[in-house]
């Protein structure tokens, strides 16, 4: 299940017309979408920080604690600096589309733990990005991107206001007076549409 609620839509569209702008939209001839949750029946409240219009939370990387950004619309990635940090296991590559229609070759690796408040992920995969390359990245000084391979396990709920995400897998642990719901499709990697 993968339910996503917004307490302000406008903020967030703005978000992702940036994402999406910079970051890849398909991964052909690799699944990236292996991760595995350690918990169950869990509500987690997660502080983040909101600077230009991006949403970014502390990570416990194989116990090194990082900077993401929050993205439920990409799928996980990693710096090559984290990854090289963590020895991460290359188990292939990826070619990837960006929205102009650009094809290039990433790396794949395994993540074995990330830590998102008190939610462990396990046997994650990720995208490897190089951060040179990608020089807007450095103004926000993270090492990935939590995304859709990994939240496809919670249900999330984006406090703008308080500035906080929930994570859960029960839905009555949400509030959601005054919410409106509508249907979604989730592709190979979890994105939701």
């Amino acid at each position: 299940m993968f339910v996503i609620t917004f307490i302000d839509a406008v903020s967030m569209i703005r978000f992702y017309a940036f994402v999406f702008l910079l970051f890849p939209i398909a991964v052909l001839g690799q699944n990236i979408n292996k991760s595995k949750i350690t918990i169950n029946n869990f509500c987690d409240t997660i502080p983040f920080e909101y600077t230009r219009g991006k949403i970014i939370v502390n990570v416990d990387v194989n116990n090194q604690r990082k900077r993401f950004i929050f993205d439920t619309g990409a799928p996980c990635l990693i710096s090559t600096n984290l990854m090289h940090a963590i020895n991460a296991t290359v188990v292939g590559t990826g070619h990837i589309t960006d929205v102009t229609g650009k094809a290039q070759e990433q790396q794949i690796v395994n993540v074995p733990e990330i830590k998102l408040g008190n939610v462990q992920f396990t046997d994650a995969v990720a995208m490897v990005f190089d951060r040179q390359r990608i020089g807007l990245l450095d103004c926000f000084d993270v090492d990935g991107f939590i995304g859709s391979t990994l939240l496809k396990h919670c249900i999330v709920q984006i406090d703008l206001a308080q500035k906080i995400i929930i994570l859960t897998d029960r839905l009555t642990r949400l509030d959601l007076r005054g919410a409106s719901k509508s249907r979604i499709k989730l592709d190979r990697n979890s994105r939701p549409f």
